[in-house]
C-alpha cells in the first residue's frame, strides 16, 4: 500500500527550481537541512544532537559565519508539528552549535525541522527558485542539501 506525502505545514511552501519542485519558507525561498555522516570507518551521524560541530562549521568558518549565512526558518508561537515528517526543534541561534541543547549558553529558536533536521534558508539564494545552497559542503558525507518534494 502506498500513501501520499505529509504536506508540509501552512508555513511552508513548494517552489519550482531548475531542479524540480522543492520545499521553501513563507516567502519561497529554498529550505536547507544539513545532513552529516563522519568520514570514520563507522560513518556514523554527525548531525544529531551530542555531535561534534567541526564538520558543519568547517562550511562556513566559524559561528559567526554559519550564522550569518543559513538562517533558520522559525515556526511560529502557534505551529504543530506534522506527524514526524515536520516537527520543530530548538537551535542555536548564535551558530556554535546545531541544536540549542549543544551548547549551555544558547538562546533556544523554534524552527521547523525534516525528519528531525532543523531547516535554514542559505543567504546566497536571492529570488524564489534559487537553488545556490545545495550540496554546500562535501558532496557525498556532509553538507547542506535542499529538500526535494
Amino acid at each position: 500500500m502506498l500513501f501520499p506525502a505529509v504536506e508540509p505545514p501552512d508555513q511552508l511552501t513548494v517552489q519550482m527550481t531548475s531542479d524540480g519542485e522543492v520545499y521553501a519558507d513563507k516567502n519561497g525561498m529554498t529550505v536547507y537541512a544539513f545532513y552529516c555522516f563522519d568520514e570514520a570507518p563507522d560513518h556514523l551521524p554527525c548531525d544529531i544532537p551530542g555531535t561534534p560541530q567541526q564538520y558543519r562549521l568547517s562550511i562556513c568558518g566559524g559561528p559567526e559565519k554559519c550564522a550569518e549565512l543559513w538562517r533558520p526558518v522559525t515556526a511560529s508561537e502557534n505551529a504543530e508539528p506534522v506527524g514526524n515528517t515536520w516537527t520543530i526543534v530548538e537551535v542555536d541561534k548564535s551558530g556554535k552549535a546545531l541544536f540549542a541543547a549543544d551548547n549551555p549558553d544558547a538562546e533556544p529558536l523554534n524552527v521547523w525541522a525534516y525528519k528531525g533536521r532543523p531547516l535554514f534558508t542559505y543567504s546566497k539564494d536571492q529570488m524564489p527558485g534559487d537553488i545556490t545552497g545545495d550540496k554546500v559542503g562535501h558532496l557525498v558525507d556532509w553538507g547542506y542539501w535542499m529538500i526535494k518534494k
